[in-house]
């Protein structure tokens, strides 16, 4: 819960901050705000996802934010956009290990094989293993909410930038803080659990 708690804390913080702001001097103001409102709204989403073990839609919105942060981060400095439309944004932007997840998250949301599917929830019994219809809770969500904060933290690495430059209500020191205070409590938790979390990360 405390790392659920500050991931949770940083996206809404800084939406809520930049919420009623004039942004119209930042460059590509428009897309750049969309993106960050879509952001997290999906943000809340994924949470609400992982912590009912849907781990399969969590992970299907999860590669979307891949894909949104990377395109933060291509237009970050462009003056115009139009070379990037219609594009699917570039993932060596990213600058965390979470362009990694980026095929395993495609198979996933692609249901591209058999596998994945096992996301869905097993109940062994004598007769064999069965999928249930409701979701059960699954070591999984570890490894679904470690990701989930990595993904966090990449946003970070943008938002923490972007809004110290242009909303002069974001508060860096906090930010910096915050960053601090959320990779040890992460950290934490990769230690509680670090056979279902380390080796697939």
């Amino acid at each position: 819960m405390p790392v659920i708690q500050l991931l949770n804390d940083y996206v809404a913080t800084t939406m809520l901050g930049a919420s009623g702001f004039d942004v119209s001097a930042i460059p590509n103001f428009q897309y750049n705000m969309d993106l960050i409102v879509s952001f997290t709204r999906t943000h809340f989403i994924v949470m609400d996802l992982i912590v009912c073990g849907e781990l399969i839609e969590a992970a299907t919105l999860q590669r979307k934010q891949f894909e949104l942060i990377a395109r933060l981060n291509e237009i970050r400095e462009a003056e115009s956009v139009e070379s990037r439309l219609k594009k699917t944004p570039n993932l060596g932007t990213l600058r965390t290990r979470i362009r990694k997840l980026y095929g395993e998250y495609s198979a996933i949301s692609h249901s591209a094989s058999p596998v994945p599917l096992e996301l869905l929830g097993r109940i062994s019994t004598q007769e064999g293993d069965w999928t249930v219809v409701y979701p059960i809770f699954s070591e999984d969500a570890y490894v679904s909410l470690n990701h989930a904060a990595a993904t966090v933290f990449e946003y970070y690495y943008w938002a923490h930038e972007f809004f110290s430059r242009h909303v002069n209500t974001y508060d860096r020191a906090w930010g910096e803080g915050w960053i601090i205070d959320a990779t040890e409590k992460h950290q934490l938790m990769c230690d509680a659990f670090p056979s279902e979390i380390r080796l697939r990360q």
